[in-house]
């Protein structure tokens, strides 16, 4: 009894562990972690657009804002206030602590609403949003032809997709004009593979065997007339057609 315990024990001692194989856990399980990093990096991607688009933004209109405007031609050139006037330091402090939060809260609203569009604008482009030259270029355009007041997500999506149609119009074409040859060519197929089954199915109707009808006692009856069967099934088919 001992002896076959010392063998059992040996062979559980000396047994080596299997190595997962190329199906094994960590080799299913590798896919869905790249998938995982994939996302991960792409929305880590897009955050940075984000934020870099509403800084640069921020710079354009900023520099809008310092621009000193010309009078119009016609138009009274009005006299500059005097910022050192403690009258006119008065006025300018009680006008911004009026307006000032007021333009605060609409700028943070028009940025949550703009941050929220760029989010689904670059959710099906990865390469847009690493590319932080390109997103320059988008805002820089975007904020020429805007036309939306930014206090909706779909005003901010027209805008950047009109903005983004114009900077990659030749890319754009090209990939309409490959979409409809693509289709052309599919219909083009579909029809050719429509007509070939119909010219190959097609079956011209069969004619009744009007012979083949007859009963032993209609033979023996047509052959007292004088006629044989073959005879009468061809006069048949003349009247029947």
């Amino acid at each position: 009894m001992d002896e076959l315990e010392q063998v059992i024990g040996s062979e559980e001692k000396e047994t080596p562990a299997q190595p997962l194989g190329p199906t094994g856990p960590a080799e299913q399980e590798k896919p869905e972690v790249d998938e995982v990093r994939k996302k991960e990096e792409h929305l880590a991607n897009v955050n940075k657009a984000i934020a870099e688009a509403n800084e640069e933004l921020r710079k354009l209109r900023t520099a809008k804002k310092t621009v000193k405007l010309q009078p119009l031609v016609g138009e009274e050139e009005l006299p500059e206030i005097d910022q050192n006037d403690p009258s006119a330091k008065a006025w300018m402090k009680h006008i911004g602590d009026k307006v000032g939060p007021l333009q605060d809260e609409l700028d943070s609203e028009k940025r949550e609403i703009r941050t929220f569009a760029l989010q689904q604008f670059l959710e099906d482009k990865p390469s847009l949003s690493k590319n932080q030259d390109k997103i320059k270029e988008l805002v820089g355009l975007y904020e020429r032809i805007r036309t939306a007041t930014e206090r909706t997500t779909e005003g901010v999506l027209l805008d950047l997709q009109k903005a983004y149609a114009a900077l990659n119009a030749d890319e754009l074409i090209a990939a309409a004009r490959g979409q409809r040859v693509d289709k052309a060519k599919a219909e083009s197929a579909f029809s050719d593979i429509a007509v070939s089954r119909g010219a190959s199915s097609y079956q011209a109707p069969k004619k009744p065997n009007f012979a083949a009808q007859l009963t032993e006692e209609d033979k023996r009856q047509l052959a007292k007339w004088g006629i044989s069967p073959e005879e009468w099934a061809t006069d048949k088919e003349k009247y029947s057609e």
